[in-house]
């Protein structure tokens, strides 16, 4: 993934399973390569509770809209932080006591994971 830089690649194959009742999509993208550094210790794996990641990967490292309804009752389940592409961050409804964040790309997305969770 060009976004991660050389420190933070994890150095063997990782594998990601999917459970649940079908495919989620591109949808998904963003929250899968966030968990990866997260999973080789680069992250701190508790920067992901409670933040919920939507977002389609290009190949470039950038967030894309996947063109998924984001509807408030989806963000209302204990999500104290939303990150979304930047072209979904203004129809995205407000994180009530949370905050919402837009990432131009994956390092972005990174970066935002971070900081510290309100």
């Amino acid at each position: 993934m060009a976004a991660f830089s050389p420190s933070t690649t994890p150095r063997s194959p990782e594998t990601v399973t999917l459970n649940g009742s079908g495919y989620p999509g591109s949808a998904v993208d963003l929250a899968i390569a966030c968990a990866i550094p997260a999973a080789a210790g680069h992250v701190n794996p508790r920067a992901l509770k409670r933040t919920l990641l939507i977002g389609e990967l290009g190949l470039d490292g950038r967030v894309r809209d996947p063109r998924v309804s984001i509807r408030y009752a989806d963000i209302c389940g204990g999500y104290k932080r939303v990150i979304v592409a930047s072209s979904a961050a203004v129809t995205c409804p407000v994180v009530a006591s949370g905050s919402l964040h837009a990432a131009v790309d994956l390092r972005q997305a990174l970066e935002v994971l971070a900081l510290p969770l309100n």
